[in-house]
């Protein structure tokens, strides 16, 4: 078992640990114990796979070696999950160009080797306990004088096991499974199980079905080309009759129903081992009742290194979920993290300037998505922008700030950003110029009755692969939108409770900032969902009511960190010289909602 070191060198005196080099050991130990689940599921697996009494000692004991032969096979398919675990899930254009990245040579044989192994040595441990029972040898003799044969029946299971992982490394590619639904799990392995359980099964049941009933299909396409195969590489261990004639057509009921089982256990088992690998690998930041950052002698500036780290998202992610749980239930921790002033910058402006880069980074996301959009709605979105202050909680407005220099410090990465927002404020309108003088060379008829036939185009289902839809340009846009939500979420309730753990008062004076910041963000957010960039070949935009299920969810935290903190400090605006523009925006959200509720 890997070690963990409980305690490093004190971080005052030297630079602080790293977060990762924390992390790496308790990760290793991770999979060593997601190794050992992955055994007892090979030999749960194993004993089910062979026929006999259940209650026989021989079978019993005999799902111990086994297990353990499936294992050494079975584990290639967690080294792949391993060599491809990711945080965030790449997005392409349209769904051609995802497929063909995706089953790319490179991309896709590698997958599909693993299944292949995986998938082919628990059929074959299903192949051997049976072969006697259900005639599932490899080769058959019919008399004893007479040379054996190669058994089609064998023949034909190992074919259902190879379209099984075929299906399953397509699946798993088209799917995404490398990614979860979010990259830190902080929950218990039976809890997730329990919650996986039924899924599992009714997902398991129907691609089993799907695979038995498919595969006598396919088979008898290429029965004799598999046949001349599967003859030729077992003539390579065997001495076999010489007729070469295919015998009976071999699915009958009994083997169909051979193929059933033998698939849906494997299903069970594959999906058994990819929630082990996430629930193991993709586990939270408490570590036997203690934070990882607790190791160091400097927690606080082991736990920013991890959240500034950028070329290990899987990092970033678990120390970023450390910051939410430090915030939401750690007082002491949150009273440290305020006190934390004696550092070239303070602890507070670390997390606080890395939160306003994730916000400006989405600003700027969003203004590059729709700069390509048509001049019209780029007019249509200006025109929105400049509503009076009567408007409702959903319009936007611009938000001016303070042209004096707002802070006492000097220049800062946090000041450049304020800069940035300063500067662009909300939508700009691109250059519609640029293709006018193409414009006015296509009539604007012909250019109508080409749309409209594009559009008729890209309604049928030949051409669905090729539009560029809008949830993949809002997942574009939004890379890692748990990320951002965490962030935010961590920021508002430090404020929160700055109240009572802030002793001297660093947050007070960045709460305008904050705001600024915040409202610039949500009023962007909501400009960009009012007048989305659908491109032409997305017919069915106005039709489908998930595109902005991730967005909204940012749109929410932001909205709830603003009310909150207006409800919390609106008896210190004044003293907290928050701009009269930003000040207006938080009253109509924050009115907005007590009207609401």
């Amino acid at each position: 078992m890997v070690a963990l070191r409980t305690s490093f060198l004190n971080g005052s005196k030297i630079k602080a640990v790293r977060y990762h080099t924390i992390l790496r050991p308790i990760l290793q130990q991770r999979f060593l114990r997601a190794s050992l689940a992955l055994y007892c599921l090979c030999c749960v697996t194993s004993y089910w796979l062979a026929s006999g009494s259940i209650f026989s000692l021989k079978l019993i004991l005999g799902s111990f070696l086994k297990g353990m032969l499936c294992f050494l096979f079975v584990f290639p398919y967690f080294v792949m999950l391993k060599s491809r675990m990711t945080t965030t899930r790449d997005v392409h254009s349209s769904l051609a160009k995802e497929i063909m990245i995706k089953f790319s040579p490179k991309s896709f044989f590698p997958v599909y080797i693993s299944f292949l192994v995986s998938v082919g040595i628990l059929a074959l441990a299903y192949v051997q306990g049976h072969s006697s029972s259900s005639r599932l040898q490899w080769v058959t003799t019919a008399r004893t004088y007479e040379l054996p044969r190669l058994n089609e029946r064998f023949v034909y299971m190992m074919f259902v096991a190879t379209t099984m992982a075929f299906s399953s490394a397509c699946e798993h590619l088209y799917f995404d499974r490398d990614t979860p639904e979010q990259p830190v799990l902080q929950i218990p392995f039976i809890v997730y199980v329990k919650e996986r359980i039924p899924s599992i099964f009714r997902y398991s049941i129907i691609k089993s079905l799907v695979c038995g009933f498919a595969s006598p299909i396919i088979y008898a396409i290429f029965r004799p080309s598999i046949w001349r195969i599967v003859l030729l590489f077992t003539k390579c261990f065997h001495r076999l009759a010489a007729s070469k004639a295919l015998a009976r057509w071999p699915v009958n009921f009994g083997l169909l129903f051979h193929s059933l089982w033998m698939t849906f256990l494997i299903n069970i088992s594959l999906n058994m081992a990819l929630l082990i690998f996430r629930v193991f690998l993709y586990a939270g930041p408490v570590v036997r009742s203690r934070f990882i950052s607790m190791r160091s002698n400097d927690p606080n500036g082991t736990l920013l290194d991890g959240i500034k780290t950028k070329n290990k998202p899987l990092t970033q992610c678990i120390a970023s979920q450390e910051l939410f749980l430090i915030c939401s239930k750690d007082p002491k921790r949150i009273q440290g993290i305020l006190q934390d002033i004696d550092r070239k910058t303070s602890v507070w402006q670390e997390i606080l300037n890395n939160t306003l880069v994730l916000c400006e980074n989405l600003s700027t996301s969003l203004q590059l998505s729709s700069a390509g959009r048509k001049s019209s709605a780029v007019e249509s979105a200006q025109s929105s922008s400049k509503l009076g202050s009567n408007s409702t909680d959903e319009s936007f407005n611009a938000i001016p700030l303070k042209e004096a220099n707002i802070f006492a410090r000097g220049a800062s990465h946090r000041s450049r950003i304020l800069e940035k927002v300063k500067e662009h404020g909300n939508f700009s309108s691109p250059d519609a110029s640029q293709n006018s003088f193409l414009e006015s060379l296509i009539p604007a008829s012909l250019r109508k009755k080409f749309s409209q036939y594009l559009s008729v185009v890209y309604k049928t289902s030949l051409f669905n692969i090729f539009r560029k839809t809008l949830d993949r340009k809002n997942a574009d846009v939004l890379k890692n939108p748990w990320l951002l939500e965490v962030h935010i979420t961590s920021l508002s309730l430090l404020v929160l409770k700055s109240l009572q753990y802030d002793t001297y008062g660093v947050v007070a004076r960045d709460i305008s900032d904050i705001l600024t910041v915040y409202c610039d963000t949500y009023d962007k957010l909501i400009a960009y969902k009012r007048n989305p960039p659908i491109h032409s070949s997305d017919v069915f935009a106005s039709e489908r009511t998930h595109d902005f299920d991730d967005m909204d969810r940012i749109i929410s935290c932001l909205k709830d960190g603003i009310v909150e903190i207006t409800e919390k400090f609106q008896d210190f605006f004044l003293q907290l010289n928050i701009p009269t523009k930003v000040e207006r925006r938080c009253w109509v959200l924050y009115r907005g909602r007590n009207s609401a509720t």
